[in-house]
């Protein structure tokens, strides 16, 4: 040992005569900085360290040689009754600690400034002794005593006094700021539908109302008709080629029939009907198709339709497959159909009494009161036939009459639907996400693009990986789009156009991320038959898939993305009918294309940002900050209705059903007060008029616009249940 010392100090005299730092104060200088600052927390309040402190550091060495030196040193201390200064303190653990190992493994010149800044074992000590410190310090502040609680709890209950009165006080003069103009107006709409979500936005004093345009198929006019009034703003709406399904914000379901607008010639009359079979239900959420309507109602979901041969339903469907050879007996067929299953009970008493009578009905015609049913055990294969068609016969009476519980939901607390011809979807309050029905390209996302059918609700698996909860859903005709709370977007299902936004043209069958569109907050994405139409924070529109009908609001050169096996035959059938009528049509292909590309639309600014979009069939519209509304895509256009135009009323007569390839601005004020005789008498409060929302119908378009209703209130504007 000795002569290893020895050989130390004759290697740190080479180091000072050739001019180099000594490796002893080397050693020696970190040793001071990392030890003082130990050294603060270390020693006790008289700012030394006695042998009781040095008994924490040993608990804490994790080797044996640091061990035995801290021990070494309690002894010491014990036996001469010393305490340790900072001076000391810092001489003794540095040479003990820092300097003899460190010196020990110095084996040449060139590796002493390397072997100098090594590790020691006691830096893992000190490490430990300031996490423990740390976390005693942390208990000690949450220790709270009781008395000091009370207070602070009083303090608390004075601020949130303040508080309240102030947040009063602040409504008051927004309330009276109300009329200054209609961008202030609109912004406060936003942050009372915020705040206040069962009022979406309307105020005590104003009138929601619902006004659509379609083309009337006998005098091929198009007519406008205010298919709703009332102080309750439209809460959800959903839409088919045969009616408009929408609930209100105090619960009210009601319907209205297209097909009636498209032939009626007193369109004016027609008004939109309270759907009975949620009398006294408060309604959330609406989703329709051709065959299938759904409502979420205190967070159950209720599904009905004329037909479930795509399982879309969610039912349990009735086995088909049966070697009973007994008397079909109907309460044995109402094992599976529950009254509690249904939102109105009569819903369930008329569709039993319906089934009862086609029973006995079908029975009679075949002849088995007569026979006594003795036949169905000599005929097994004629009992099934008879088992099937009861069966067929009962799942039709109750999946018609009226909403039913999708049974294996009834544990899981619904907020939104959605669905298409082939598929629903429903979001939990969790985010999370549920499909069944057909898996027509992949659209359902359980993993497959093979065509299945799924009669229970299956939640799709890769939302559980993702790094935030689905807040929205949407489904188009045969693919589907989720959006994250933190702005990210999903897609799945079809791509034949490009729909889902994968920069190319294959079928998904689990949910992917649009990369795209991944350092872009997405707000709301709204879905066509074929195109996604996307709304972000900034209030800036993307879009992509289909534009067939100029729906995606751009033109797409063709230069730009490789076209599909679908797009090549278009061109095609283009270039033929350019070469025999001489005209040039690569304008009109370049808009009648597809993008599976997210691009973006309109570049708005800060002043008027985009606000809503709403995108159906091959129809778009969007409505901004400013009150505008465009369209663009199949939708009605209207001739001098746009800002600019000659007359300074709209003639309905001129309106046709044709494809913008670019938005267009339409005056939607001047539509309603030209065909709304309430607007036209309120002619001096049109600065109170606000567009909530726009939505693209089959043939025609809808608006939802809140108005000041103080002097246009009517008694037929209230609302069946709101007159009680």
């Amino acid at each position: 040992m000795e002569q290893e010392l020895d050989h130390a100090k004759l290697k740190e005299l080479h180091s000072k005569k050739t001019g180099a730092g000594s490796p002893r104060q080397m050693i020696r200088a970190r040793a001071i900085s990392e030890l003082d600052p130990f050294f603060l927390l270390f020693s006790n309040k008289e700012g030394l360290v006695t042998r009781t402190e040095l008994q924490s550091l040993i608990p804490l060495a994790t080797s044996e040689e640091t061990r035995r030196q801290l021990e070494a040193l309690e002894e010491h201390m014990l036996k001469r009754q010393v305490t340790f200064s900072r001076q000391k303190f810092l001489k003794q653990f540095s040479h003990e600690f820092y300097v003899k190992p460190l010196l020990l493994k110095i084996e040449s010149e060139a590796s002493a400034i390397n072997t100098v800044q090594e590790n020691v074992p006691f830096q893992s000590v000190m490490k430990a002794f300031i996490r423990r410190q740390n976390f005693q310090v942390l208990h000690r502040r949450y220790k709270v005593n009781p008395i000091d609680a009370i207070a602070q709890k009083k303090k608390l209950q004075k601020r949130r006094s303040i508080a309240k009165k102030m947040f009063k006080a602040a409504a008051e003069t927004k309330t009276i700021e109300h009329k200054k103009s209609i961008e202030l107006a609109f912004s406060k709409h936003q942050r009372l539908a915020h705040l206040h979500p069962e009022r979406d936005g309307i105020e005590k004093h104003e009138l929601c109302s619902m006004h659509i345009w379609s083309l009337n198929e006998e005098t091929a006019a198009c007519q406008c008709a205010c298919v709703y009034e009332g102080p309750h703003a439209i809460h959800d709406v959903a839409v088919n080629d045969n009616s408009i399904f929408f609930a209100t914000s105090y619960g009210d379901l009601m319907e209205y029939k297209i097909d009636d607008a498209r032939t009626s010639s007193l369109l004016h009359n027609n008004r939109a009907s309270t759907v009975d079979v949620t009398w006294g239900r408060r309604v959330r959420s609406v989703a329709i198709s051709k065959h299938q309507r759904a409502v979420v109602v205190a967070k159950r979901l209720y599904t009905w339709g004329e037909n479930n041969d795509n399982f879309a339903l969610g039912h349990p469907i009735q086995t088909k497959e049966t070697s009973k050879m007994t008397i079909p007996d109907t309460e044995e067929l109402f094992h599976d159909v529950k009254e509690s299953q249904f939102l109105n009970i009569s819903v369930y008493r008329g569709a039993k009494a319906e089934y009862d009578e086609e029973h006995r009905r079908y029975c009679k015609a075949m002849s088995m009161e007569r026979d006594g049913y003795a036949f169905l055990i000599e005929l097994p294969l004629k009992a099934q036939a008879v088992w099937k068609r009861l069966l067929a016969l009962l799942d039709k009476c109750f999946n018609k009459a009226g909403p039913r519980m999708v049974h294996s939901l009834h544990k899981t607390h619904i907020d939104h639907v959605v669905c298409s011809e082939y598929h629903i979807l429903a979001l939990s309050s969790a985010g999370k996400v549920f499909s069944w029905g057909t898996n027509e390209f992949g659209c359902l996302g359980l993993g497959t693009t093979r065509s299945l059918k799924v009669s229970q609700p299956t939640e799709i698996k890769t939302f559980t990986n993702v790094s935030s909860c689905v807040k929205q859903v949407a489904c188009g005709e045969k693919h589907c789009v989720a959006v994250l709370r933190d702005g990210k977007v999903f897609s799945w299902g079809c791509s034949t156009l490009g729909q889902l936004g994968h920069a190319d043209y294959d079928h998904i069958g689990s949910p992917a991320m649009v990369q795209t569109l991944q350092n872009i907050p997405i707000v709301r994405v709204s879905v066509g038959k074929s195109h996604n139409i996307a709304l972000t924070a900034g209030g800036e529109i993307w879009s992509w898939g289909s534009n067939w009908s100029g729906q995606l609001g751009r033109k797409i050169p063709i230069n730009e993305r490789s076209l599909s096996e679908t797009a090549k035959i278009a061109k095609e059938k283009f270039e033929t009918e350019a070469a025999e009528t001489g005209k040039e049509i690569l304008p009109l292909f370049e808009a009648r294309t597809f993008d599976p590309t997210p691009r973006k639309v309109l570049s708005s600014s800060y002043e008027d940002s985009f606000v809503s979009v709403d995108a159906a069939w091959n129809g778009t519209c969007a409505i901004t900050n400013s009150n505008k509304l465009l369209l663009w895509g199949e939708t009605i256009n209207f001739k001098d209705v746009f800002y600019g135009g000659d007359s300074h009323l709209p003639r309905i007569e001129d309106c046709e059903f044709r494809e913008n390839y670019s938005p267009h601005e339409v005056n939607w004020e001047q539509l309603v007060s030209a065909n709304d005789e309430s607007w036209a008498d309120n002619a001096d409060h049109k600065g109170d008029h606000r567009l909530l929302r726009a939505s693209v119908l089959r043939h025609g378009i809808m608006i939802v616009s809140a108005q000041n209703g103080l002097e246009v209130a009517r008694d037929h504007s209230v609302s069946p249940r709101s007159k009680k």
